[in-house]
């Protein structure tokens, strides 16, 4: 496992530096934490790496963390009465009272690390196609959108297409990449600087110039993918886009080049559904 750079006892004497020393401190933090992160997905994503987060999500669901646990899970306003009572044998029923005992969560919050969360990252990390089903708040896409970003923020001329059911969703899509890069610590984000615009299609692009590695939103359809020979591409509900089948055709010789195709998505009987049982012939 890969030692941190930055230690509990390094943060503390920053404290105690000039601001022109600390300046200089975090230059070489920033840099040799930037290549810890780029060597390792896990390293940059799992906030038990490092003595802070790196990687952030943005959930606008109302999270709440209990004052007496001090543990940093997170709970449901609706389970707060239950995990008072059996946890710590109060009854509290008001929201008032129960406001006692919880905080409210920002909606920005580190990357959290399930069970399966690894394993999917790896599979992404060997496999040159994968079609993965999910259901809601399984953090499916968001463990897409976390490997993709950190494949284009932390290595060199990486192009990388995301493309969901029209451009207002891809540009969501684009825009969770952009809070993973700017929710890093500032040292680590400045390593290299990234920016985002709408692009000419106005779903969106992500730029790394010191990288020469771009993220870009595409609409639906395939007419806009075969101009791109890209590192990866992602297709976000893919069983809810009538076009998906074809823009994977016009992408497939960029993956048998030595690309990644990525699909995720809900239920819904289609090409997706195929593609995961495959049993396209079948169709």
């Amino acid at each position: 496992m890969i030692e941190p750079y930055l230690t509990l006892d390094m943060i503390e004497r920053l404290k105690r530096m000039s601001p022109a020393q600390q300046k200089i401190a975090l230059v070489k933090i920033g840099q040799e934490e930037f290549a810890r992160c780029s060597e390792d997905l896990m390293y940059w994503l799992d906030k038990s790496r490092h003595p802070i987060p790196y990687a952030y999500t943005k959930d606008p669901k109302a999270m709440h963390q209990c004052t007496l646990c001090g543990d940093n899970e997170a709970h449901h306003f609706d389970k707060r009465a239950l995990h008072l009572l059996i946890h710590h044998k109060i009854e509290a029923h008001k929201e008032s009272d129960l406001k006692r005992y919880f905080a409210e969560m920002p909606t920005v919050r580190p990357f959290p690390i399930l069970p399966y969360v690894e394993p999917i990252m790896n599979t992404f990390q060997t496999e040159k196609l994968v079609a993965l089903e999910k259901s809601r708040d399984m953090l499916g896409t968001w463990s897409v959108i976390a490997f993709l970003t950190w494949d284009g923020l932390f290595h060199k001329g990486r192009q990388i297409l995301y493309q969901s059911e029209d451009a207002t969703r891809t540009r969501d899509l684009i825009d969770r990449s952009m809070t993973m890069w700017k929710n890093q610590p500032e040292w680590l984000r400045n390593v290299h600087k990234a920016t985002v615009a709408e692009g000419s299609n106005k779903a969106g692009i992500i730029k790394i110039p010191t990288l020469q590695s771009e993220i870009l939103g595409l609409p639906k359809g395939s007419t806009k993918v075969r101009q791109y020979h890209p590192s990866a591409m992602f297709s976000d509900e893919a069983a809810f886009n009538p076009e998906a089948s074809e823009s994977f055709s016009a992408i497939k010789p960029a993956i048998s080049a030595g690309g990644r195709y990525i699909a995720i998505s809900s239920a819904n009987p289609s090409w997706f559904m195929h593609i995961c049982r495959d049993s396209l012939g079948s169709i």
